[in-house]
């Protein structure tokens, strides 16, 4: 108070009448709101542990634009300009940061220059970020011809990158953090019905897998990710059937319609509980 604020700075020793216990952060606005809505099952499950009441959670999952991201045909001539053309391609598109561990794209390229040696499968890094030009530098010193950074695109051409790319690569160092988030690339990608490598491990692995809709590899595992490359180009029948499960069990029901429906029922529910208490 302001009485106590006076009091403090006569007394440089605070005493103890001027201590106050503190809510955590997370506990102040859900002290306040009829409900918290969250992302993922992940944040569902941390609010809880924080004390977040469970009957005031609400989780509306990210979701797809679907006037965006769609199915379309291969765009040859965008691939052409990167000497991409009758590549087998795997894409990680979007942020390069330090979050996504994406050391894991060169070490997967050097292992695959031995065993793909005629270079049929290219790693594909669309986006910029903190770690792009250090992993370009380092590409380009161990002359990795089966890496190929296009820099920042315009975010227009982002569903034709993914639609051009056989299958997608969703990424996250292996840390317990990142077992609880939900990356969007994963709604980007289904929508343009993309098979995916999820190197991420809990809830996102734990969706796409209950969808059909990708494989799971280690996060940071070099090996395992070369081996699942070279299993998937020679089995294109798994990779079309994963892709078509991406559009049809999780674009279809994770989009911006699906989203707009659930905040509307949570809504909803809020002002009928808010009457039935006035009554």
């Amino acid at each position: 108070t302001k009485g106590e604020r006076k009091r403090l700075k006569r007394n440089k020793t605070p005493t103890t009448t001027a201590v106050r216990p503190v809510r955590p952060p997370q506990a102040i606005p859900a002290a306040l709101s009829a409900k918290v809505v969250t992302v993922g099952e992940g944040y569902r499950q941390r609010l809880g542990e924080l004390g977040v009441p469970k009957e005031k959670i609400e989780v509306v999952m990210n979701g797809v634009d679907s006037t965006l991201f769609y199915p379309r045909p291969v765009n040859h001539e965008l691939l052409a300009q990167y000497g991409l053309d009758g590549k087998f391609i795997c894409s990680f598109v979007g942020t390069i940061g330090m979050a996504h561990g994406l050391e894991i794209i060169i070490r997967t390229a050097e292992l695959l220059r031995e065993r793909d040696p005629e270079g049929g499968i290219v790693l594909l890094l669309v986006g910029d970020g903190a770690e792009r030009e250090r992993l370009e530098a380092e590409a380009r010193e161990k002359h990795l011809d089966n890496v190929v950074f296009t820099g920042r695109v315009d975010k227009k051409m982002i569903p034709d990158w993914l639609c051009s790319s056989d299958i997608s690569l969703v990424h996250l160092r292996k840390t317990k953090l990142y077992t609880t988030v939900m990356p969007s690339k994963i709604f980007e990608s289904a929508g343009c019905g993309r098979p995916m490598i999820i190197g991420v491990d809990g809830f996102a692995w734990q969706l796409v897998d209950e969808a059909g809709a990708g494989v799971h590899i280690e996060p940071e595992n070099a090996e395992e990710l070369t081996e699942v490359l070279l299993r998937l180009r020679a089995h294109p029948e798994e990779c079309r059937q994963m892709g078509e499960n991406a559009l049809t069990r999780l674009a279809a029901n994770h989009n911006r319609d699906t989203q707009a429906a659930a905040y509307l029922k949570i809504l909803e529910d809020i002002v009928k509980a808010n009457i039935e208490r006035k009554k």
